[in-house]
């Protein structure tokens, strides 16, 4: 488990940082997640499994983002366990298999947002402060990113480098 703080704006330096666990078994879904929620200015903490987060939950994250498909544990179930654990928390269930029954499901069990997998840094961050009460609901805030900058999780195969150029590895 990882913990990083990135330096914010004067205006956000008054606001205490939210702490974000991120829940996923891919490591470059972790690793592009981590980055952007840090240059967002958000505290981080990573989990590669169920049993992991669990234990995470004791550092009290103000908001969760939790894949449905986890090596040990169904993500669904985890967010009905994490609601009771810590109903405070925020939780945004993220899925490469966005069925109308896993959405429909998250929401019964308390999710506070959904988004589907692939996705984008400046999407992702425009969900997170929404939930979070932080941004209006409408357009997500401008990338500074250049045009053309790949989806936060790679199809299968991609390194990490050809992940970040959109690309597959040889």
């Amino acid at each position: 488990m990882r913990e990083a703080q990135a330096e914010r704006p004067k205006e956000e330096s008054l606001m205490k940082p939210c702490q974000v666990l991120v829940v996923d078994d891919d490591p470059l879904v972790r690793f592009f997640l981590h980055r952007a929620l840090v240059e967002g200015g958000f505290r981080v903490l990573e989990a590669a499994n169920g049993a992991a987060a669990s234990h995470a939950l004791k550092k009290r994250p103000g908001l969760i983002l939790l894949d449905v498909r986890l090596p040990d544990a169904d993500g669904l179930e985890l967010l009905s366990r994490f609601r009771r654990a810590l109903p405070a928390a925020l939780v945004v269930v993220m899925t490469s298999h966005a069925t109308p029954r896993v959405r429909s499901s998250a929401r019964e069990r308390g999710a506070s947002g959904f988004i589907p997998k692939p996705f984008r840094d400046v999407k992702i961050l425009a969900l997170v402060r929404r939930v979070l009460g932080r941004a209006p609901r409408g357009r997500p805030p401008r990338s500074r990113a250049a045009p053309g900058v790949p989806a936060l999780s790679a199809p299968p195969g991609a390194s990490r480098e050809g992940a970040i150029r959109g690309k597959k590895s040889p």
